[in-house]
């Protein structure tokens, strides 16, 4: 069998057009071709499982893809691809959402600062004008956590985090947002 041409790996699954470049090689035999049609076909699969496994979810955590028997490094890889190709946004490590595309509920913003940094919920001025207390617009979300102050800027926004002592992480309730997505948020 004829090795595989030096362009493997490029352009994959990720809107290139590597099979033309490939199929024009004339060193190549119909075995070599099948082979890389096949392995080009089983990547974009792999996308197609993604988007059953992640269904309605508007983030996903990488945990989410390695339950059972699967190879971590694979999948590891295959969103660094998927990042690269632009079919999923990175928000964290290891916390993603699907592209526009492909999502089927967008992610509300609340929802996105209480999952990029846990525990946590939605506060201070974010809370005061979700329940109409501010006429101001509030262009960074913020919420209060027993870690570490942080700004986190991601490509769906900014997300600003305050530290409070652990006896003061109180004053929150589940709330539903959006399209059914449940965030925690501070009482007024």
């Amino acid at each position: 069998m004829t090795p595989l041409p030096p362009l493997w790996g490029k352009g994959l699954g990720d809107g290139g057009n590597c099979l033309e470049s490939i199929l024009t090689q004339s060193s190549l035999d119909n075995n070599s071709i099948a082979s890389i049609c096949l392995l080009w076909q089983n990547k974009n699969m792999k996308f197609e499982r993604l988007l059953k496994i992640v269904g309605d979810e508007p983030l996903f955590e990488t945990g989410l893809l390695l339950a059972g028997k699967v190879d971590s490094d694979d999948i590891r890889r295959q969103l660094v691809r998927w990042v690269a190709a632009g079919k999923i946004i990175q928000l964290r490590r290891g916390l993603y959402t699907l592209a526009p595309p492909y999502q089927k509920i967008k992610p509300h913003p609340f929802l996105i600062a209480n999952r990029l940094l846990e525990p946590s919920y939605v506060s201070l001025q974010s809370a005061l004008a979700y329940y109409d207390l501010i006429p101001e617009y509030v262009p960074i979300v913020t919420s209060v956590t027993t870690g570490r102050k942080a700004l986190m800027e991601t490509p769906l926004g900014s997300f600003q985090f305050q530290h409070i002592q652990r006896d003061r992480l109180i004053g929150f309730v589940p709330r539903l947002v959006g399209s059914n997505q449940e965030v925690f948020l501070a009482t007024p």
